[in-house]
């Protein structure tokens, strides 16, 4: 059986009884650009790589946008999910939409054509984005989408313009009629408001079995702040669910 994770550089080589499979969602990443983005759309896309690879049925873990993705695939093909992890996000419009655009727009703005050593572009942008950004953990993550090629062009790696055009539908969640019955850990960052109180009715409605854990002294990047708890309880949900195997 396949295991599907979003946090690749926290899970890879650590669960060493599964196989780990990472996606980049569409407009991140390797993953190719296209002008729109939504979870209905994203859904679709690991729909097509679950197919493509022969995944049948597999544990589905995403943090943020990755956390949507995964419920909104479950929701809509319960049974190509053993069972699901959601990290820092909740079925509802997220916190922070126009501070998201701010970033993506002032990212958008530096110019960093003429620019040929990816320090500079960096730093240039990083000095750019103080202007909006005040927590340099998420300067420097903003930062790490700035990519050179080999022959020394500095781009962006993530689709600025498809995320500008299309954040509302990055912050907000479809609506459903279905559930997902199996069972679903959520794991949020004490220090984070992304799963909020406010929400906890509708993810008991949409996830009746749902465990809603948080790790202490933990952001929205949960997963970077406190990794190896946030690994453990990972560990755990799929032992306890799934056995040793």
């Amino acid at each position: 059986m396949y295991r599907c994770f979003d946090e690749a550089d926290i899970i890879t080589g650590k669960v060493k009884s599964e196989i780990v499979v990472t996606l980049d969602a569409r407009n991140h990443g390797e993953s190719g650009h296209d002008p729109k983005i939504n979870y209905l759309l994203m859904r679709d896309d690991l729909l097509r790589m679950m197919d493509a690879m022969g995944v049948e049925k597999a544990i589905l873990l995403g943090h943020s946008m990755g956390g949507k993705t995964v419920m909104c695939f479950a929701l809509s093909k319960p049974e190509r999910v053993s069972s699901l992890i959601v990290v820092d996000t909740a079925p509802v419009i997220s916190p922070g939409g126009k501070m998201f655009k701010l970033y993506a727009e002032e990212m958008k703005n530096a110019d960093i054509s003429s620019i040929s050593s990816l320090t500079e572009a960096r730093n240039k942008v990083g000095n750019a984005l103080k202007a909006v950004v005040s927590d340099v953990g998420i300067q420097q993550f903003l930062l790490t989408n700035l990519t050179q090629s080999e022959n020394k062009t500095i781009a962006w790696r993530v689709n600025l313009d498809a995320i500008i055009d299309n954040v509302d539908d990055i912050c907000s969640f479809p609506e459903f009629a279905s559930t997902y019955d199996r069972k679903v850990l959520f794991i949020g960052g004490s220090d984070s408001e992304h799963i909020h109180e406010s929400a906890k009715p509708i993810i008991r409605k949409l996830f009746p079995t749902a465990a809603i854990e948080y790790i202490s002294n933990a952001g929205h990047w949960v997963h970077a702040d406190k990794p190896e708890e946030f690994l453990q309880k990972v560990k755990e949900f799929i032992h306890s669910t799934h056995g040793e195997s």
